[in-house]
């Protein structure tokens, strides 16, 4: 009798251990799901397989494909030179909106100097990528720009030099936004290389209202000074600027870097040893301590071309003064000139 009782009771707790196991199974929603789609005959097989056909669900996998680019049409404009900044960029855009299938484009409006003439000539840059800035004013109301996208119109607009073209250029493209209808406005793009030039400032106000403006400085520390500035201008008393919605304009760095690894350099001149060494150095933009922080430039350059240095064991070894030997490159080679005190 105890046996009976025994067996009886082990059955019933494997029945109630299957009943909790088959409970907790069919309460998690994918397994009900399934279990539902192949049991539950109060639903057609054509119910089911239009609802949760592999169709359906590889529709909704967000790795399928990339999402559709915003903005794919962009005029990068400037009257004022750098080049060095706007060259760059423009090679950057076109190689992330190449990768789409959309169509795209990117034009520059401006002069050709020299350096954008050889970001073409080695292939960063479209041969037919520049535009007469003169025809900017036409354009940017046109919807018949582009043959492969009907009636797409030019949706981005980028300043190089904000401190000088918002003035040149602003008050046309802000006729322009206004007369576009409603869903072909464009967004402006300010390309600001410091935050001492102020004088552009009001003009900030016109297109933030209208939530059409980012800003894009070429380093941290200018981005840091906008953000802190249009969130202070946001908290003002002056009801004027609280209501200009400088909280919600981006800003988002850019750090203009050409492509240059494929250039062909000419041979370069071998030192002592056999070593290549470089033709030159170049350094772009005017020599003012109080733009960039050129002692310091030089300092690092200067202790570079002394020796190497290398952290082993949690301390800085120069090598250069350990084992003068090893330094196989002496920076005359390349057209340093050593003066009295370096010596």
């Amino acid at each position: 009798m105890p046996t009976q009782t025994s067996k009886h009771f082990k059955t019933c707790l494997a029945l109630a251990c299957v009943s909790l196991l088959l409970l907790i199974t069919l309460s998690h929603p994918s397994i009900r799901l399934q279990f539902r789609i192949h049991t539950d005959t109060t639903f057609s097989e054509q119910h089911e397989t239009e609802t949760h056909s592999p169709e359906t669900l590889a529709s909704s996998t967000p790795f399928d494909a990339q999402p559709p680019l915003v903005r794919r049409h962009v005029a990068i404009v400037t009257s004022v030179g750098h080049s060095e900044v706007f060259g760059p960029l423009a090679w950057t855009i076109n190689t992330v909106m190449s990768r789409h299938d959309q169509p795209t484009s990117v034009k520059i409006y401006a002069a050709e100097p020299p350096f954008l003439s050889l970001l073409k000539r080695i292939g960063m840059l479209p041969g037919d990528i520049m535009r007469n800035k003169q025809h900017l004013h036409e354009e940017i109301i046109s919807s018949a720009l582009y043959e492969d996208d009907a009636g797409a119109m030019i949706d981005m607009v980028v300043l190089g030099t904000c401190e000088l073209d918002l003035e040149r250029f602003g008050p046309d493209l802000l006729e322009a936004w206004d007369q576009r209808p409603h869903d072909q406005k464009f967004t402006l793009v300010c390309g600001v290389h410091n935050g001492h030039t102020t004088g552009w400032f009001k003009h900030i106000s016109e297109w933030s209202s209208r939530g059409a403006f980012r800003v894009m400085p070429i380093s941290d520390h200018v981005s840091d000074y906008f953000r802190s500035t249009f969130d202070a201008w946001a908290d003002s008393k002056d009801p004027i600027k609280r209501l200009s919605l400088y909280e919600y304009i981006k800003v988002d760095p850019y750090y203009p870097v050409s492509d240059f690894t494929n250039f062909p350099l000419r041979a370069r001149p071998e030192d002592q040893l056999g070593n290549k060494v470089p033709c030159s150095a170049v350094l772009q933009g005017n020599y003012e301590q109080g733009r960039r922080d050129y002692a310091r430039v030089f300092e690092d350059l200067s202790r570079l071309i002394r020796g190497a240095v290398f952290i082993e064991m949690g301390v800085l070894v120069e090598i250069a003064r350990l084992i003068p030997f090893i330094i196989k490159e002496d920076a005359k080679n390349w057209g340093y000139q050593w003066n009295s005190d370096e010596h």
